[in-house]
């Protein structure tokens, strides 16, 4: 009978370790969770803009050797899609769009779709025409799938790139620069403005 009572507190002991244990892991799950929920868009899983700025000036901080671009892309006729195909089809868009830029963006480091079809993001290239050429050609073979699978969008992308080079101040005045780029490219109906 000794042995019997040892053997059911040992059993007690090792299902509250094996409780607590299982208790941190769910705990760690939760925590994980909320964090990746803090600082992640859940409909395209890049950074929301709070979490890129920082990834993004850390970057800055720490560059080597190529020169770095700060890239702010928005899409004509996209609320037409939406109208057209529904909310769902724009969503996969966006979803597609975010899955281009961290798959296929030559010298990509960071995106995050800030609203709506607003897109910011940092990659390196050799020079401004580099920058320009490798990302008007990713975003000219998005807007081409997307208007051979929805034939009424004709979406196109405006684009402002800011080419970041050490002396600015915070993250705000490269957004602002680039993003007055995008709007300058769309008034003079051009795919792209470099500021």
């Amino acid at each position: 009978t000794d042995f019997t009572n040892e053997k059911e507190g040992l059993h007690r002991i090792a299902n509250l370790i094996f409780k607590k244990l299982r208790q941190n892991q769910i705990e760690d799950m939760e925590t994980s969770l909320r964090e990746y929920r803090l600082n992640y868009d859940n409909m395209t899983g890049l950074p929301m803009y709070n979490h890129f700025v920082k990834l993004a000036e850390q970057t800055i901080r720490s560059r080597r050797e190529k020169d770095l671009y700060f890239v702010y892309t928005d899409f004509s006729n996209f609320q037409y899609i939406n109208e057209m195909y529904g909310y769902g089809a724009g969503d996969e868009i966006l979803r597609e769009y975010a899955d281009w830029l961290t798959e296929r963006c030559k010298g990509g480091i960071v995106f995050s779709r800030i609203t709506a079809d607003n897109f910011v993001g940092l990659f390196a290239a050799e020079d401004e025409k580099e920058a320009v050429d490798s990302y008007y050609q990713l975003t000219s073979e998005f807007c081409d799938y997307v208007n051979k699978e929805y034939e009424l969008g004709n979406l196109v992308s405006a684009t402002g790139i800011y080419h970041i080079d050490g002396t600015e101040k915070n993250m705000a005045v490269i957004l602002d620069c680039a993003n007055d780029a995008r709007k300058n490219s769309k008034s003079q109906k051009a795919f792209c403005q470099v500021c």
